[in-house]
């Protein structure tokens, strides 16, 4: 019971936060490419209404 408490559990812990650290960068990631690309489209599209 000492090993898991003192050792493995902290190790698992730590992996824990790792992991998610991992997937919230991810998920900024996405959210921000996601951002660009609506950016990009809005702007063509006031490009192409100017041209007309």
């Amino acid at each position: 019971m000492n090993l898991y408490e003192k050792v493995q559990i902290p190790g698992f812990q730590d992996a824990i936060r790792k992991i998610k650290r991992f997937l919230e960068d991810e998920d900024n990631l996405s959210k921000s490419a996601q951002k660009i690309v609506k950016n990009k489209q809005q702007n063509q599209h006031i490009e192409e209404e100017e041209e007309t």
